[in-house]
């Protein structure tokens, strides 16, 4: 991939091709050399907290949440040049 654009076409296909879904919930990492990191994980990952006093009722699918760590994971390192790596 030479992009971040051709590795978010990647990610979008993988995703309905998986029925999975990763998120990127933190904001981008710099290394020394000055290149980006970006992390997008499971959307499974973590715990359900029930928030609120409970007037609603949870919906009947449930969570999406897994009560842990999920260890899919994707690291993207985008270097100077703006060429994409992908590491699954």
């Amino acid at each position: 991939m030479d992009t971040f654009e051709d590795f978010k076409l990647w990610k979008e296909s993988t995703e309905k091709r998986t029925t999975s879904l990763h998120v990127k919930n933190t904001g981008r990492k710099y290394d020394k050399t000055g290149g980006k990191i970006t992390y997008f994980y499971c959307h499974r990952n973590g715990y359900n907290n029930a928030r609120g006093d409970k007037k609603r009722n949870m919906k009947m699918a449930g969570s999406s949440k897994i009560n842990g760590c999920c260890l899919s994971k994707i690291r993207v390192y985008e270097e100077i040049e703006r060429k994409v790596t992908e590491i699954h």
